[in-house]
Formats: structure tokens, sequence, C-alpha cells
């Protein structure tokens, strides 16, 4: 399901799935973003009757460098440059992106894994500089 908001200077949007009720406990995951013109505020939300373990990645473009400090993570390509913290410890692994049908490329992917038991986690992406040239 979503929804989506107006606010004074940008938007929110609230998304959910039921695709890990499969799991014990019956897992229910929602994430809300809320948009201003440099910021995105991401909350994750995962409801369920037992404790599990939240893992959230970060898919980067294979051209973008990243410079990783404790749960900050400075992201750039070219002359854009973005900032992503979270109260959950990040950390940077190998992964692929298809960028076409039969295009793999090795790139990494930024993961946020808290503590077993975390039922919320809050991220934030600042916009640092401009568009890529």
């Amino acid at each position: 399901t979503a929804r989506h908001v107006a606010t004074e200077g940008g938007f929110r949007l609230v998304v959910s799935h039921d695709g890990f009720r499969h799991l014990p406990g019956e897992p229910f995951h929602q994430r809300s973003f809320h948009v201003t013109d440099d910021e995105v505020t991401i909350l994750d939300f995962v409801a369920g009757q037992a404790p599990h373990q939240i893992s959230i990645g970060f898919l980067l473009h294979p051209d973008a460098e990243v410079e990783l400090t404790g749960s900050t993570a400075r992201i750039s390509r070219g002359s854009a440059a973005i900032e992503l913290t979270s109260d959950a410890p990040i950390s940077v692994e190998d992964a692929f992106w298809w960028a076409d049908m039969g295009a793999e490329l090795p790139t990494r992917r930024l993961r946020l894994t808290p503590p077993e038991g975390t039922k919320e986690v809050r991220s934030a992406i600042t916009i640092l500089a401009g568009a890529p040239a």
C-alpha cells in the first residue's frame, strides 16, 4: 500500500508490504519518506510477533565513491555528493548492478544492520553538492 501527502516544502510518502509474512512472527514492513529540498528522511518500521533481524540495503551506482565513518557514509559521483546517516551501523559490501538485461556490473551496497529485535531504523540522506556533470 502507499500514501502520499504534500507538506510545506516537500512531501511525505508511506509505503508498506507484507512480503515477509511467511517468516516466523509474520513481520510487516513499513517505510516512510519525508522529502524536502535538501534532505530525505527515511523511517523503516518492522512489526511482528517475534524479534527479527532487520537489514537494509542501498545499492550504489558503479561510479559512486564511498567514504564510511561509523554510521555516516559520504557518497559522491562527479560533482554530486550526498551524506547518508543512520541510527544503525553502516557497512559496505560488494554487489552487482544490472543496468540492462544481461549487463551485470560490479558495484557496492551500503548495508544498515541494527541489533536484533530493533523495530525501527531512522536514516537521512542530505544533499551536499549538485548533480553530476
